[in-house]
């Protein structure tokens, strides 16, 4: 079965961070360069209300109740609580009590592309009509904003926000229909990122210490290069499983790690700066959330036509997973 990919909605914080906020803005270093504005979350905001706010605004635009939206799933960078996904609260915040609730943690900033993949396996075995995918990101607003890692040039690039999916088992006009998913796991990079601490306590222990991913230059250079690799590997992938030329492709959407990811999958692609829907200088590095806020904004301005091919790649973390997906309008 061809699910369909409907409407998109994102919700963002109102919060808007500009450079000025940050005590050391290092532009020279290309990991962290070229975000002028992000949105950044308030201590006590809760991933599973931005999820709340975009489901609320996607089904009020559709026509639907919550109460036949048959699959949820979600995937969280930052837990409300840890070791407990955001489905449940998500759920319960629609008054909605769907059958099947799954939380995706793993595959990071690919994930959208991830559980289009597992929602499109069930709607087919379960006989699901609607299902609804959903992205947050609350990391930068907690943690790359506490005064401990303001300085860090890490935490100049991530910003805050949430998107929604609805996914269709039947195409209507206007949707776009998904023809073809490549994923892989690379386990040997599983391991190569970490939250660390100054004084080297690990992250689940009492340390007057904020931890942090850090990014020595050596580790920088190593994930470039996967992600250099990786995500033109799945987009080539992808368009052979569909029978379609990677020149076919008329639009990208990415996760937007920093601009040097961005050019050079755009250039892999071969499609022009405007066809590569981001919003990395407005948003910054919005980790699994970046896929459905950029759809979310292209179908907003009217930028997705009939009849075009929107590829949307992405790799997560230091390089553990990649992916590719296939949408045909």
């Amino acid at each position: 079965m061809n699910i369909a990919i409907s409407r998109a909605v994102a919700a963002l914080p109102p919060k808007v961070i500009t450079n000025e906020f940050f005590p050391q803005v290092q532009e020279e270093n290309l990991m962290f360069a070229g975000t002028k504005e992000r949105r950044h979350c308030e201590r006590n905001d809760l991933a599973s209300d931005f999820l709340v706010q975009a489901t609320k605004e996607l089904l009020a635009k559709e026509g639907l109740e919550s109460s036949q939206i048959g699959l949820f799933i979600s995937n969280a960078t930052m837990l409300d609580i840890p070791f407990t996904g955001v489905g449940a609260a998500w759920t319960h915040g629609l008054n909605a009590s769907p059958k099947y609730i799954y939380d995706m943690h793993n595959t990071g900033c690919t994930s959208f592309v991830y559980m289009t993949e597992l929602a499109q396996n069930l709607m087919t075995g379960l006989d699901i009509d609607y299902a609804i995918v959903g992205n947050v990101q609350m990391a930068a607003g907690k943690i790359f904003a506490e005064p401990q890692n303001r300085s860090k040039p890490q935490s100049v690039v991530p910003g805050d926000g949430a998107g929604v999916v609805l996914i269709r088992n039947t195409a209507r006009a206007g949707d776009g229909l998904v023809i073809g998913i490549a994923t892989a796991v690379h386990g040997e990079f599983a391991n190569d990122m970490h939250i660390e601490r100054e004084d080297g306590s690990h992250w689940w222990e009492p340390s007057p210490v904020m931890g942090i991913i850090e990014f020595p230059k050596s580790r920088a250079m190593r994930i470039l290069s996967r992600g250099n690799r990786s995500v033109p590997e799945r987009i080539r992938e992808v368009c052979e499983q569909a029978g379609k030329k990677i020149t076919d492709i008329s639009c990208l959407i990415t996760n937007q790690p920093n601009m040097t990811f961005l050019r050079n999958w755009r250039e892999f692609v071969q499609i022009p700066e405007e066809s590569h829907f981001q919003s990395y200088g407005s948003y910054g590095n919005l980790f699994g959330a970046a896929m459905p806020i950029n759809l979310a904004e292209a179908q907003a301005a009217g930028k997705i036509k009939s009849g075009d091919l929107v590829c949307v790649a992405g790799f997560s973390h230091a390089g553990d997973y990649s992916s590719a997906m296939l949408v045909q309008y």
